[in-house]
């Protein structure tokens, strides 16, 4: 299943012009909305904080799997699926939007990396795919970019910076 969505994907089928772009960015946006929910549904309580964001994982499958001509519709689509879970959960802030803008710079800095520096069509059929993805998606690209969403976090006056990283990461 896994090999036929690949091949769906690297053959154009999700190219095809404005509606592959639509599709990819409806498509896009509905999947992180949804999975945006489900995560704030198991928020920690009292604090709020969310310890798994699933949107995270369907846009870094959807970066690495997707050509590149397609990743602004992928990333416009989680940003509009992020704001409207966020306007949802807690109304319109400025954190919102900066909050948002993280969470899809941290999922394309994680498939940049991996693509540039493990390889272009991951498959994860080799030791070097596996270790690779997990030094470079998971702990650089998700370490570097938690400091950004810890400025977001210590702007909105949530707590400490170094506090906002760990919660972030």
């Amino acid at each position: 299943m896994f090999r036929r969505m690949v091949a769906v994907s690297h053959s154009g089928v999700w190219q095809s012009g404005l509606r592959g772009r639509l599709v990819t960015a409806l498509g896009t946006a509905l999947l992180y909305y949804l999975l945006a929910l489900v995560s704030y549904a198991h928020a920690a309580r009292p604090s709020g904080v969310v310890v798994v964001w699933l949107p995270s994982g369907l846009l870094l499958g959807l970066l690495l799997l997707l050509d590149r001509s397609l990743w602004p519709y992928a990333l416009g689509g989680a940003l509009v699926g992020n704001l409207g879970a966020d306007l949802q959960r807690v109304g319109m802030h400025w954190w919102g939007f900066a909050g948002a803008a993280v969470n899809s710079v941290e999922s394309l800095f994680a498939a940049w990396l991996v693509r540039r520096h493990v390889r272009d069509r991951l498959t994860f059929g080799t030791v070097r795919d596996v270790l690779g993805f997990l030094g470079l998606a998971i702990a650089v690209a998700n370490g570097t970019t938690a400091l950004a969403g810890a400025l977001v976090i210590a702007r909105g006056e949530f707590g400490a910076l170094w506090e906002g990283w760990l919660h972030w990461w």
